[in-house]
């Protein structure tokens, strides 16, 4: 009789034991590997976001270097040519229009120098840049003009940005550290007034060059002052 009640407790153990995980046991177990799933999606996720914002911020930063050293070097030829009244020919906030002797080799000015009309600016995408060779005159006044200067073609894009590039004007030329600077010369309806050309001496550009495919990352940002060497030079023009 007794060895018969144990068989039975103990069929019973056995048919418990093989029975597995209960409902609620699962329950938790899908839980529990639902919360880590998630925790390694959003760490892979941020190191992604994270990888990819590196990437684009090195990006912009060479462009913006290179579009800056390319506005600087523009802007250090500028230059008044014989029969013009001023280097700068026009002046906004966001475009610069001038005179410069772009591919001078080093050797001395001369009255046969040509200069060409650089246009730096932006079309809402790029920062561009316009340049346009002087053609002599055939048979020029005694004051000029000496050449002429017909824009054509699109301008050439420097650097893909959602950000206009800003330009400040400046009666002197880029003074050592702790110099007493002016004030940038006043824009009248939106340019330099044709009063104020002539008196420009540097220029200073403010660049920022973001990625228009990933507006979320912060652009690289440049601030750089050039002085026009020509112009503090000029006694008559080239």
């Amino acid at each position: 009789m007794i060895r018969r009640i144990a068989r039975r407790l103990t069929g019973r153990a056995g048919r418990r034991g093989d029975a597995g995980v209960s409902v609620v046991e699962l329950a938790v177990t899908a839980a529990v590997g639902s919360v880590v799933l998630v925790g390694v999606a959003t760490v892979a996720i941020g190191t992604m976001n994270a990888s990819r914002s590196v990437a684009v911020r090195v990006g912009t930063s060479a462009d913006t270097r290179v579009v800056g050293e390319a506005v600087s070097r523009s802007l250090r030829t500028a230059v008044r040519p014989k029969g013009q009244s001023a280097a700068v020919v026009q002046g906004t906030a966001t475009s610069v229009t001038f005179y410069a002797l772009l591919n001078r080799s080093g050797t001395p000015q001369s009255t046969d120098t040509v200069a060409s009309l650089v246009e730096l600016g932006w079309d809402g995408t790029c920062v561009t840049r316009r340049i346009t060779p002087g053609v002599a005159v055939t048979a020029p006044a005694v004051t000029g003009p000496f050449w002429t200067w017909t824009p054509s073609g699109t301008p050439v894009c420097l650097a893909r940005t959602t950000t206009p590039p800003a330009y400040r004007y400046y009666a002197t030329a880029v003074l050592a550290q702790g110099g007493v600077d002016t004030t940038p010369v006043a824009l009248v309806s939106g340019a330099l007034a044709s009063t104020d050309l002539r008196g420009v001496q540097s220029i200073e550009v403010a660049l920022t060059v973001t990625d228009p495919k990933h507006p979320e990352v912060p652009g690289a940002p440049l601030l750089t002052r050039v002085t026009l060497s020509n112009v503090l030079t000029d006694s008559g023009g080239v």
